[in-house]
């Protein structure tokens, strides 16, 4: 059985994103948690499974506690590093498309301004590390930076790539955190600012590395028949995939340095939600380091391996590049929150509710949305590709725009019915990558009404290319 799109996240949550919180890492927790179920319009009461992440996460009793759960039907405890949301991600869907739990809350809290342990020591208190911990802590390579700077100096040595590569990373975050009000870092920086910045761990400099940060997260899954009668249109989870490499625990001991489990989880996750690559309009990525970033698109098919550096080039990764990535800031400028901020922000950028994040993106495609779907109406019945639509949700990101662009975007989803199922022909697809996991989530045309009811909607199409009346697609709007 098939769990694509049994799911959907109905609920986000987050605190502040803050230095020096005087909250502890379970309040943060319970408040992001809290948040989440808040905005699915459900009560605490009603959540039936609990999968907390992280090693410092609360347990289930204590949110049966907190919550007033009566009947919770699963916990789990997932301590995966960065990979823990979206495995996470993996076992809620299979838990609601199983039929074992309706709602399902996955939730992260940290506080390492009040830690005694900093990084180099915390992430030897994670069991994947305990080969590193015996065999090179001793030799000294303690900290994170030190941990995975082997990888990106082989990948440099083997493909060419440079530091200016991974500052095109660092500046495309920072550039989107700076559109967040939710996001630490607040100063722009430039390639230059990047290749300056003290070294930590060669190649990495101060500005390739994630932040030390405070705060909370947390998502609601919910089956995808339940989820009909929630706040928010639904975001389903179309395709999900783990996948982890060879000799996980230590690097350096692995037969290919800069091998990584996505490559192994990615194929998967594009065959299960029916899409590649080549349809992803926005992706937000792990970026532990800025390396990791560019690594991980190569692994997703984004560019062949080795490609990276230069894919990343000349502002690919900036809202209104090619592949706007990290849009709220990523690790690297909003706040490391395990990478279940990443999940949070692709959600809302589903919604339509990414702010001044989600109107740039729609400044610099509606144009070129709108001559694109009208001049490949007539071909669009054999590609998949022009079939999608390239914003993240037509009917609240258009609205101020819906007259003229709101035609072109309905022209270019009409003739989606044709090569695909009609639920799906505004699919959006959007592509979240952990270490290990690769999660791709859509926004179905839930709420598309508002901007098709604008203008005259006929109920079938007669168009060159097309088969004879041809069914709309909002006549299977759910």
């Amino acid at each position: 059985m098939s769990i694509a799109d049994k799911a959907c996240v109905t609920g986000i949550g987050e605190t502040a994103y803050v230095r020096g919180s005087p909250k502890s890492a379970f309040e943060l927790q319970m408040e992001a948690a809290r948040r989440a179920a808040e905005d699915a319009g459900i009560s605490p009461h009603d959540i039936d499974g609990v999968i907390p992440i992280g090693v410092v996460s609360g347990i289930a009793e204590d949110f049966i506690d907190n919550f007033g759960i009566t009947d919770l039907r699963f916990s789990a405890l997932i301590p995966h590093g960065g990979a823990s949301p979206t495995m996470a991600l993996q076992s809620a869907t299979a838990l609601v498309a199983a039929g074992i739990c309706n709602h399902v809350l996955i939730a992260f809290g940290r506080n390492v301004s009040a830690a005694a342990s900093k990084a180099g020591a915390r992430i030897h208190q994670m069991p994947q590390f305990h080969y590193v911990t015996e065999f090179e802590y001793p030799l000294g390579n303690c900290a994170p930076a030190q941990i995975y700077a082997p990888m990106a100096m082989r990948h440099m040595q083997l493909y060419g790539t440079t530091v200016e590569h991974f500052g095109e990373v660092a500046v495309a975050c920072r550039e989107h955190a700076l559109l967040n009000d939710n996001a630490i870092m607040k100063k722009p920086i430039t390639l230059e600012d990047h290749r300056n910045s003290r070294l930590i761990a060669e190649p990495f400099r101060l500005l390739d590395c994630s932040l030390e940060s405070d705060g909370g997260a947390a998502v609601i899954v919910s089956a995808a028949e339940r989820a009909k009668d929630l706040r928010h249109r639904r975001v389903f989870i179309s395709g999900v995939a783990v996948g982890h490499p060879d000799s996980p625990a230590a690097i350096t001991q692995r037969p290919d340095m800069t091998s990584l489990g996505l490559g192994k989880a990615a194929p998967r996750a594009f065959r299960m939600a029916g899409v590649t690559p080549a349809d992803i309009q926005v992706a937000e990525i792990y970026d532990c380091f800025t390396y990791a970033v560019i690594r991980q698109l190569e692994d997703m098919g984004f560019c062949a391996k080795g490609e990276g550096g230069p894919f990343v080039a000349n502002g690919r990764l900036r809202l209104g590049g090619a592949l706007p990535t990290n849009t709220h800031g990523g690790l690297l400028s909003q706040a490391h929150i395990w990478g279940l901020n990443h999940i949070v922000e692709l959600v809302r950028q589903l919604r339509g509710h990414g702010g001044r994040r989600c109107r740039a993106l729609n400044s610099a495609w509606s144009r070129a949305m709108a001559i694109w779907a009208m001049a490949r109406l007539p071909s669009c019945a054999g590609s998949k590709r022009r079939c999608l639509s390239l914003f993240p949700n037509p009917s609240r990101c258009l609205r101020r725009s819906r007259s003229r662009i709101g035609r072109a975007s309905s022209a270019g989803n009409f003739a989606c019915s044709a090569a695909r199922p009609a639920e799906r022909c505004v699919t959006i697809p959007v592509c979240y990558a952990a270490n290990v996991l690769a999660t791709l989530l859509t926004g179905r045309p839930s709420a598309a009404r508002a901007i098709f009811t604008a203008i005259p909607l006929p109920t079938t199409l007669t168009t060159p290319g097309l088969p004879p009346n041809c069914p709309t697609p909002w006549s299977r709007l759910n």
